[in-house]
């Protein structure tokens, strides 16, 4: 057993945005990586239904700020079936975002596409842009570690979708 110890992969805003946000606590000795442009973002969104056009706000912000397909993933504790990502239905962002899963089973390139999982799915994997959906009961015990899991998936930009119910139960001091 090895403990992890330097962190390589994430910008200190990363890092610590991931603390806070989780309430996980990993003491890394160092973090290697300088602050990217962004900090990590949070965005409430009002229920369910308005949360994909929130989505499709944040992926024309990246994409003004020319990030492109390739660039992003968006990651959900939810079923690819459930998510966010699967519920946008305005152009031309759904032909933009698919399945990672049916991607890589059909042996294609992302060729330019925003793919979507689940952030177990996701695990051990990296992106410049993560954007997280579906983050609606905070008080879920099996939650908090997924969003560790998927923020620290980021490597220059974070931007995390919560239901606005939830707005009060989030202290990031």
């Amino acid at each position: 057993v090895y403990s992890l110890v330097v962190n390589c992969r994430n910008t200190p805003d990363v890092v610590d945005f991931s603390r806070r946000l989780s309430g996980i606590d990993i003491d890394y000795a160092e973090v290697r990586r300088p602050d990217a442009e962004g900090d990590p973002e949070l965005r409430f969104y009002d229920g369910a239904e308005d949360q994909p056009r929130l989505l499709v706000e944040v992926l024309e912000e990246l994409y003004a700020d020319d990030y492109k397909g390739d660039d992003l993933v968006i990651l959900s504790p939810r079923r690819d079936e459930v998510c966010a990502a699967g519920q946008v239905d305005s152009q031309p962002w759904s032909d933009r975002i698919r399945p990672l899963r049916q991607m890589m089973a059909a042996g294609l390139q992302r060729d330019g596409h925003i793919g979507y999982c689940t952030i177990q799915a996701y695990k051990g994997l990296e992106s410049p842009v993560v954007i997280i959906t579906d983050i609606d009961d905070l008080a879920k015990p099996s939650l908090r570690p997924l969003l560790y899991i998927g923020a620290t998936r980021a490597l220059q930009r974070l931007v995390v979708l919560v239901d606005g119910k939830e707005e009060g139960n989030i202290d990031l001091r």
